[in-house]
């Protein structure tokens, strides 16, 4: 929010819309693309049943900080599903909408 205050505060004054939405784009862009390298939770790999990509998160993440994983590497999943979004809308959901 800050950044998009000051591009409006100095480029809109001086070059227009244009060149403004081009500079607030450009974030967003970035992070649209570094999202693709970035992994999932440990979390969500284990509520999930991929127990071998959630290890491999916990030991990647491990070696970056400099420390090591447990010899036994195990982890405890239960059977609850909770914490998955499709488990959200499945509920019965009463949608309101109000027309102006």
């Amino acid at each position: 929010a800050i950044y998009s205050c000051i591009c409006a505060l100095i480029v809109m004054g001086l070059y227009g819309w244009r060149i403004e939405l081009t500079l607030i784009l450009i974030p967003s862009l970035l992070t649209l693309v570094l999202l693709h390298f970035c992994d999932e939770s440990p979390r969500y790999y284990a509520i999930s049943k991929q127990k071998d990509k959630a290890l491999e998160v916990l030991q990647r993440v491990a070696q970056h900080n400099n420390s090591t994983m447990p010899v036994n590497g195990k982890l405890r999943i239960s059977d609850e599903r909770k914490g998955l979004y499709q488990d959200r809308i499945k509920k019965p959901y009463t949608w309101i909408s109000i027309g102006l």
